[in-house]
């Protein structure tokens, strides 16, 4: 029994690679879309659960994070100085 070896050409700037195990570049294409997906599934729902948690009272890292820029006070003179 023979065995049947699927193999891809692929030409990049004139240079020539051969891929001989096709479907396991596929899959491992999949695999990687599949996590890159999903990492950015991650960082949605966790921007999403700390504003809910901001918005609601519950982290005040936040409020101390917006109060580096300055107090209301100084920012109101910025905005009328411009």
């Amino acid at each position: 029994m023979r065995e049947v070896k699927s193999s891809l050409v692929v030409s990049v700037y004139n240079l020539q690679f051969t891929i001989y195990n096709v479907h396991e570049c596929i899959k491992f294409g999949w695999l990687m879309r599949g996590l890159v997906v999903f990492g950015f599934h991650l960082i949605g729902e966790t921007v999403f659960l700390l504003k809910s948690l901001y918005q609601l009272g519950f982290v005040r890292f936040f409020g101390f994070y917006f109060w580096i820029g300055g107090t209301q006070q100084n920012l109101h003179k910025r905005k009328v100085m411009i």
